[in-house]
């Protein structure tokens, strides 16, 4: 199917956008926070992507997609950093607003330290395989910013939830993704370890991906406005 790259992100949104005007979330009153948040993950993530692209650490299968290229990347591509975030950030924001207790409040440093550790062990053993090592690195740099800097942050429990149930959507449209394939992976920049098709670096650079929306999303989210 020609266009199912497209209909899998048009699928994404179109829950998440339309329930976005239900009036007891009125999730569009946030879209000054969020968008502002995606392209700041986009500033990273998309440079990331033509790199990986052009070095064929990864590319993409035309016959899934429509043909339109910006910077050597599909747009299907560019809208996957819009369309999966919305979603993610729409399901945190649900979380918090139905379940305002922070079950995870108490052990989210922890959790962020183990993962910090994690991501080391994975960076310095599989440093010569591109995407593994480049994903591990940059999530730790991200995970100990949190740690160090952001220590008095509320959110870091209530992102852990947030994540852990959008990973059932995420099987579902990764599982997609890498078993059409509409995404073809280098398997030489890469441990084999799958979780079914989808290789378990996905999982760390979507939660580094969303772990950059969700952090810079509840900074501005905070910051104080000036009165004139």
């Amino acid at each position: 199917m020609k266009y199912l790259y497209l209909i899998l992100n048009l699928l994404t949104l179109a829950g998440p956008l339309a329930l976005s005007f239900d009036k007891k979330v009125a999730f569009y009153k946030h879209w000054k926070y969020l968008f502002p948040a995606i392209l700041y993950m986009m500033l990273l993530f998309i440079p990331w992507d033509i790199a990986f692209t052009y070095f064929n650490v990864w590319h993409f299968n035309p016959a899934y997609l429509t043909g339109f290229y910006v910077f050597n990347l599909p747009i299907e591509e560019w809208l996957f950093f819009i369309t999966v975030p919305y979603a993610c950030v729409f399901v945190y924001t649900c979380l918090n607003l139905y379940f305002p207790h922070d079950y995870f409040k108490k052990r989210a440093r922890l959790v962020t330290l183990l993962l910090f550790i994690a991501a080391v062990c994975v960076y310095i053993i599989n440093v010569h395989k591109i995407y593994t090592a480049y994903t591990a690195i940059i999530t730790a740099f991200a995970l100990l910013i949190h740690l160090l800097f952001l220590r008095k942050n509320r959110y870091m429990g209530n992102f852990y939830r947030a994540f852990l149930v959008c990973i059932i959507p995420m099987l579902i449209i990764d599982g997609v993704l890498t078993s059409k394939p509409i995404i073809i992976y280098n398997e030489l920049e890469k441990t084999s370890f799958r979780i079914g098709s989808i290789p378990w670096e996905d999982f760390l650079y979507n939660l580094l991906m969303l772990l950059m929306v969700v952090g810079f999303y509840e900074f501005l989210k905070r910051k104080p406005i000036k009165k004139d």
